[in-house]
């Protein structure tokens, strides 16, 4: 089964205003959940425990927490209080707060709530359930900054997972796969393993066909909205489109 990549997951060090305690608590619910340490990422992006030893590459990840509770300011009192802070001589600050300010005016027009609570509170809400953590620190976002060996940084990986599903898995992998399968049509030749090929050939026109607007089915609703996957269906590992 091809590897995208091997991963080795830590935490970053804890928030200075973090308490000890509940930083300590957090690290241990990303070790129960399984979410440090070496790992891979198959070809549809669920993650696995230990190295593939096809995969040549290893991205090391950290996970970066924040922590809110002292944050009991609204976004427009926090503004305020920045502007204040800021001297006539700061061109960047005042530069900053003059973004900030429209950034709350276009916010307040679709959610008024998130001028009035407490940062702390209306940061605590869930945006995207399925890719975010609740912890002792607080929601936590599943992303986790990488580099490789070299300190070569790569970016983030979003860690995705649905309610009812027991795998956490990369967003960006899955969404790329489902995306290909979508693309190829019937014409999978140059995309499929051997073992996945003769399986695939072995398929009626129909339920081909079938496989295949699933598959672009999902990729529009994990578009849509990634909450509303409850559980990845078995037919992704069917389709075995891998790069």
């Amino acid at each position: 089964m091809p590897t995208k990549y091997n991963l080795n997951l830590s935490m970053e060090k804890s928030p200075e205003d973090a308490p000890p305690e509940l930083y300590n608590q957090t690290c241990e619910l990303y070790q129960r959940l399984g979410l440090l340490g070496k790992k891979h990422a198959n070809h549809f992006g669920r993650i696995f425990n230990g190295y593939d030893d096809d995969g040549d590459l290893v991205r090391i990840g950290r996970w970066e927490v924040n922590y809110r509770e002292n944050m009991t300011f609204s976004s427009v009192e926090m503004l305020e209080q920045s502007e204040l802070k800021t001297s006539g001589d700061d061109e960047l600050g005042m530069e900053i707060n003059e973004h900030a300010r429209g950034i709350l005016s276009f916010l307040g027009r679709f959610d008024p709530t998130a001028l009035i609570l407490p940062w702390n509170i209306y940061a605590s809400f869930p945006l995207i359930s399925s890719m975010e953590l609740q912890t002792p620190l607080g929601r936590q976002s599943m992303h986790a900054h990488t580099e490789d060996k070299n300190n070569i940084d790569f970016g983030v990986i979003q860690f995705w997972k649905p309610q009812k599903d027991k795998h956490f898995y990369s967003f960006d992998i899955l969404k790329n796969y489902l995306f290909d399968a979508f693309l190829v049509g019937s014409d999978l030749s140059d995309k499929l393993c051997e073992e996945k090929l003769r399986f695939f050939q072995r398929l009626s026109v129909s339920k081909r066909a079938g496989l295949l607007r699933r598959a672009g089915d999902l990729y529009e609703k994990l578009m849509m909205d990634p909450d509303s996957v409850k559980k990845l269906p078995g037919f992704v590992r069917d389709i075995g489109v891998v790069n």
